[in-house]
């Protein structure tokens, strides 16, 4: 706390006039200098961008800040991050797969796509905190969660690719998919 103070040149008193505690101020910049930019990002990319280009610029942004990120991975302020992250992301993603599910004969009711929709979703930003505390590069991150993506979709009975308009390199495009029973 007390470097905290120092670096920025201010009193304890001042401080904690503002923050409750050191969680509460890496929540103020992760706000400020990590969700609005990437809220921009997402804003950019429009909402007909696809889920690769979806995920590269949610990965891309959070990339910048991997410093910080890595030091609040596995602590209450991720928690509070991903809640945050989930506001503006979450049914960008659901909608997609949604979106995909209908249009792929997944053979479900409209509810059961709604279920599988938020779950996946769900799914989809859980992987983005994995692929971030195990950081390969944006490539990496998106091909892994897209394939994760992939597998869940498949298991929840659509055909074809969420992304079958774009390379599917790494996937393993040679070999048949398999789905379980």
């Amino acid at each position: 706390m007390s470097q905290i103070v120092s670096a920025v040149g201010t009193s304890r008193q001042v401080y904690h006039s503002h923050f409750a505690d050191r969680d509460s101020a890496v929540m103020a910049v992760l706000e400020r200098d990590v969700l609005e930019p990437l809220v921009a990002a997402i804003a950019e990319v429009g909402e007909d961008a696809s889920c690769r280009d979806l995920l590269t610029a949610v990965i891309s942004t959070l990339a910048g800040w991997m410093d910080l990120l890595c030091n609040v991975l596995d602590s209450p302020v991720q928690s509070c991050f991903e809640r945050m992250l989930t506001g503006p992301l979450h049914p960008l993603v659901s909608h997609r797969i949604a979106h995909f599910l209908q249009e792929n004969d997944a053979s479900l009711t409209q509810d059961q796509i709604d279920d599988v929709s938020v779950y996946l979703g769900g799914g989809v930003i859980a992987a983005m905190f994995h692929c971030l505390d195990t950081f390969q590069g944006v490539d990496d991150s998106v091909q892994r969660i897209l394939t994760i993506l992939s597998l869940g979709l498949s298991a929840a009975g659509a055909s074809g690719s969420p992304y079958d308009n774009l390379p599917r390199e790494g996937i393993g495009e040679d070999q048949p998919r398999q789905v379980m029973a």
